[in-house]
């Protein structure tokens, strides 16, 4: 007896794996603006001490916001190879379901984060940006063992992708968790600076896009 599902089911059922990674996305960053506290005036009310307070959510203010525009990035990018995904295998569930795990874990890593590692009795502490760093590069291994499977062609899941658009797809893949994992060792010679270090993603970027557009530029006028 056969127990696959109906071949009219086929769209259904990947359009049902980006929606339930939509949410998990959406939770995910939700769940971030839950560490972000109202201040609370200590002493006498007066402006002056309100914003005593609200500069002490300040650690949690960083950390949701990094964390929401790397989180946003990821979406941008699982929205993006999703978009050439035309068939589904078992396979390409379980590795988008343990994507989106290390998604999931991101709301825990930056509370810890944020919590450990700009307050200055916990400035010397490592190990709580380390958990970040983990997740982060987690994502990263994972994003690109998605990319890596979604545009084999052996796996026929997807269609009409360049080999530029593949190739640097999996260099932005590994971007993140690179810098993410040179400002961990950095870390074990300067903390301060390790955390710094993570800010080399505003200038890679933009320059990996540079490569890309310039390379689909060439291709075009080769042909």
């Amino acid at each position: 007896m056969n127990h696959a599902h109906h071949p009219d089911k086929k769209d259904s059922k990947i359009d049902r794996i980006i929606f339930f990674s939509d949410a998990v996305f959406a939770i995910a960053i939700t769940l971030l603006v839950i560490d972000l506290k109202v201040p609370k005036i200590e002493g006498s009310i007066t402006d002056q001490n309100f914003l005593i307070a609200l500069a002490n959510e300040i650690p949690q203010l960083s950390g949701f916001i990094l964390s929401f525009f790397i989180i946003g990035l990821y979406w941008t990018v699982h929205h993006n190879i999703f978009g050439f995904v035309i068939n589904y295998t078992k396979k390409l569930v379980w590795l988008n379901l343990v994507f989106l795990f290390t998604i999931a874990l991101m709301p825990f890593s930056t509370a810890v984060y944020s919590e450990y590692s700009f307050r200055e009795e916990y400035n010397s502490l490592l190990a709580p940006f380390g958990v970040y760093v983990v997740n982060i590069v987690m994502i990263g291994i994972m994003n690109f063992v998605l990319n890596k499977y979604i545009f084999n062609p052996k796996n026929k899941v997807a269609e009409f992708y360049s080999k530029s658009y593949v190739k640097y797809g999996k260099i932005r893949s590994l971007a993140i968790p690179a810098i993410f994992g040179l400002a961990l060792l950095i870390g074990f010679i300067n903390v301060n600076l390790g955390r710094m270090t993570i800010f080399l993603i505003i200038f890679v970027m933009p320059v990996i896009g540079r490569m890309q557009r310039k390379e689909e530029k060439k291709a075009v006028q080769e042909n």
